[in-house]
């Protein structure tokens, strides 16, 4: 099947003022950093509008150029919405936007769907984006954007390009003198060079360094930190685990040795040790007031915190979670938790009061707070952001710097990586859609 994904540019409806983007048919600079193949398109009878293409893949999975027959499509189709749009014509319904436009061009398109309609300064109307196929083409499915703040959070196409810490990654079975030299010897200025050749001029969503431990297999106590650079396209792409699957594919595809070898290397890139955490979202002492926010409930059902647990670390099997799976409680609002280790977690370490002995449920301004290691304390203190985080994300909202989105078998966490091992946290949108709990309004 063909796929085509991309942004209609309208010039007279962009806001040239400094830092600022129209809602309707701007790109922002940022968005154009979300693939490293864009296309351009235009045509001379559709004078107001171009189109962007920022993913053509033809069956095989190859990037194309958008065939003609596409591009000419789209180009009419946003010519004739900017006109309908600035005489009025397109309301803030998308019901009634569908009609018009299956009206006017069902010879050429089929199945549309549409997001919101969104109005800007101008009073004008058009979709967030559109869905639809092309008629008497391939099988294909083409979706444009119209707004550059829904594009930046829905596109979901990405590439992660690697730079591993040393340029021959075999050298990292070397003798631990040898790859402590090398990993010297790849100071900053030099690291950079390499991510700008990687680059190749095309700036990118995001540029992270993460930190795994190098061991050396035969005196496990000797461990040498290598970074490990990751160049994002698309904010798709930005969070732990697609990031760690592609540094593992990368290496695979890159090196003379299999799996099981670099696993006793690198483990913690190759065997995830993490925690997922199933906050009780609706289970309350003090309900919700049309003012105030309600207090979650410290007090947890016994017989229901298996079958939370099974549900949202499906990835687990039933055994293991059955096993060890543990309750808890947070200063953040009282909220109840249930958490659970995964199951290639380093050292056998799977239970949570293992892996974190000396937490205690106390406000960080008590004195007493101090009492935990500076390890917990720090965990304390980003776990309850990571529970504002998951009290209220959605598939495209953002994410602040230093936690990521990670959404597994249908079920989204907000994730984060603290002193070798990542801990998730289920989002309360994907806990009330797991557990069939009735959205207040």
């Amino acid at each position: 099947m063909y796929m085509l994904k991309g942004f209609m540019t309208i010039q007279a409806l962009a806001d040239n003022a400094p830092g600022q983007i129209a809602t309707l048919g701007e790109l922002s600079t940022h968005a154009k950093t979300y693939s490293r193949e864009l296309g351009y398109y235009n045509n001379s009878q559709y004078p107001d509008v171009d189109f962007v293409s920022f993913h053509s893949v033809d069956t095989n999975g190859l990037d194309v150029v958008v065939p003609s027959t596409h591009s000419d499509v789209l180009l009419h189709l946003g010519q004739w919405m900017y006109e309908n749009s600035v005489n009025g014509i397109l309301i803030g319904e998308p019901d009634d936007f569908v009609t018009k436009v299956l009206n006017e061009f069902s010879e050429q398109i089929s199945d549309l769907t549409t997001g919101r309609m969104l109005e800007n300064d101008q009073g004008n109307f058009l979709p967030e984006y559109i869905q639809f196929k092309a008629r008497n083409q391939d099988d294909n499915y083409i979706k444009i954007w119209f707004s550059d703040d829904s594009f930046r959070r829905q596109y979901d196409e990405y590439e992660i390009l690697v730079v591993p810490p040393v340029e021959n990654v075999d050298d990292l079975f070397k003798t631990p003198q040898e790859v402590k030299a090398l990993l010297d010897e790849m100071d900053d200025s030099k690291r950079m060079l390499r991510i700008e050749q990687t680059r190749e001029q095309n700036p990118d969503t995001h540029t992270r360094v993460d930190m795994y431990t190098w061991h050396n297999p035969l005196q496990m106590e000797y461990e040498l930190s290598t970074p490990w650079t990751v160049i994002i396209y698309g904010a798709a792409g930005n969070t732990l685990d697609r990031i760690r699957r592609a540094t593992v594919e990368w290496v695979l595809e890159n090196s003379a040795y299999p799996e099981d070898e670099w696993e006793k290397f690198i483990p913690d890139l190759f065997k995830v040790t993490e925690f997922l955490i199933t906050p009780l979202w609706d289970e309350y002492s003090i309900p919700n007031e049309t003012l105030t926010a309600g207090l979650n409930s410290p007090i947890i059902d016994y017989n229901m915190i298996l079958e939370k647990a099974r549900a949202t670390a499906t990835q687990y099997p039933d055994v293991h979670v059955d096993q060890y799976t543990q309750v808890s409680v947070a200063n953040y609002k009282s909220l109840g938790f249930i958490v659970v280790g995964g199951t290639e977690n380093r050292d056998g370490i799977y239970t949570f009061k293992a892996q974190l002995p000396d937490y205690i449920v106390i406000p960080t301004s008590s004195n007493e707070f101090g009492r935990m290691s500076p390890i917990t304390q720090e965990w304390v203190m980003k776990f309850s952001e990571m529970l504002k985080i998951a009290e209220t994300m959605d598939t495209f909202s953002d994410v602040p710097l230093g936690y990521t989105r990670v959404i597994r078998d249908n079920v989204m966490y907000v994730a984060m990586m603290h002193d070798q091992v990542q801990y998730l946290v289920v989002s309360q949108k994907s806990y009330n859609e797991i557990f069939d709990v009735p959205i207040e309004t």
